[in-house]
């Protein structure tokens, strides 16, 4: 007895072999929108490792020698849209303490109680220099994705 119904299922079969196609290559899209997201979210301004929270404190210590704590806080979300959801200002702190522990001998921040932070000229010109060098970004340097190390 013939099959009356697989003439219909072929244009069907095709249609699935072709939405799993476009799904493939989707798929593959998404990975790499995915890496190139991550190197650049992860990417930093000089091998000392600053992130790209903790470069607006140290361009602006290294610009203006002493800010506030709200003047770095200001600094560190300029760029965000959604204003009304920023982190408490007390993550200057916390950002300031891991600068601290990338910064080369002879280079430090001195915290001024109840006001801010500071820098001396010697170690401003520290900071420009580190600011300066060039951008390495993190990750396979083939496909920007992260390496397992």
């Amino acid at each position: 007895m013939p099959d009356t119904h697989r003439s219909d299922r072929d244009p069907l079969r095709l249609e699935v072999a072709n939405l799993r196609s476009q799904l493939a290559e989707s798929q593959a899209r998404v990975t790499e929108l995915s890496a190139a997201l991550y190197a650049s979210a992860h990417s930093y301004i000089d091998p000392r490792g600053f992130t790209r929270t903790e470069a607006p404190i140290v361009a602006t210590l290294a610009k203006e020698l002493s800010a506030t704590k709200q003047q770095l806080h200001a600094a560190m979300y300029r760029s965000r849209i959604d204003a009304d959801d920023l982190p408490d200002p007390k993550i200057v702190d916390v950002m300031v303490c891991k600068i601290r522990k990338k910064l080369p001998e002879g280079c430090t921040i001195t915290t001024v109680w109840g006001w801010g932070y500071e820098v001396t000229p010697e170690s401003a010109a520290i900071l420009r220099t580190l600011i300066a060098q060039p951008r390495p970004v993190a990750g396979n340097p083939n496909t920007g994705a992260p390496t397992c190390e």
